[in-house]
């Protein structure tokens, strides 16, 4: 579900501005990278045949790829209200869903913030720095 609703984020923005929908492909790239590494040593651990492991590993992206083609198809000739509806309500859910995922973490007694908040500040700099040289 995640990675669809991303995608479907990525293809609407990319109906609007090809540089917009490179700059939503590089930060999923990036966004996702730790999720694809945790599925894949869950996986291993399951102690999947080798075949399965590259079978799962080949699948894994096509979610994203089909919502970023269906976002991309139904916002093409939408109005830029539309779009920007969706698109705003597709950032609002993604949010929601991370903030739902950060906040008790945040909350635990022994909570380190060595890594996670410079990584976080990095992330938000990289983005901005991005879309600057995009044009975006």
């Amino acid at each position: 579900m995640n990675l669809s609703s991303e995608g479907s984020m990525t293809g609407g923005g990319a109906s609007i501005a090809q540089r917009l929908g490179v700059l939503l492909v590089a930060s999923q790239v990036v966004g996702n990278l730790p999720g694809g590494f945790a599925i894949e040593a869950s996986l291993r651990r399951a102690e999947l045949s080798r075949r399965k492991l590259l079978l799962a590993g080949l699948v894994y992206p096509l979610a994203l790829l089909a919502g970023a083609l269906a976002g991309y198809f139904v916002l093409h000739d939408a109005g830029y209200l539309l779009t920007g509806l969706v698109l705003a309500l597709f950032a609002g859910l993604l949010l929601t869903v991370t903030i739902e995922d950060l906040v008790p973490e945040a909350d635990e007694p022994d909570a380190s913030w060595t890594l996670s908040s410079p990584s976080s500040a990095l992330g938000f700099v990289l983005l901005f720095l991005l879309s600057a040289c995009l044009g975006v």
